[in-house]
């Protein structure tokens, strides 16, 4: 599984069983993919999924906070600081 996921992505929606992957293949995939969406972000979820082991590993963050759960767009490609889904 390794080597189908080493290969640059432009996104990936990371909502997968075992949910203790979820952060193994974030990290592996850090510098691969422009967009990560990681589902299940919520503050109240991090004792169960651990993303905030990870957010480190990426310059930048857009946490969409709107509906529950919520939703965060990971890179370190493309800076998402002007990031809006409205627009």
């Amino acid at each position: 599984a390794k080597d189908a996921i080493n290969k640059e992505w432009d996104v990936v929606l990371v909502d997968h069983s075992p949910e203790e992957r979820r952060v193994k293949e974030i990290a592996l995939l850090a510098n691969l993919a422009k967009y990560i969406v990681i589902h299940d972000s919520d503050e109240v979820h991090d004792n169960h999924y651990h993303y905030s082991t990870i957010y480190p590993l990426f310059k930048y963050r857009y946490n969409f906070q709107e509906v529950e759960p919520s939703t965060t767009i990971l890179s370190n490609i493309v800076n998402l600081d002007d990031f809006n889904i409205y627009d």
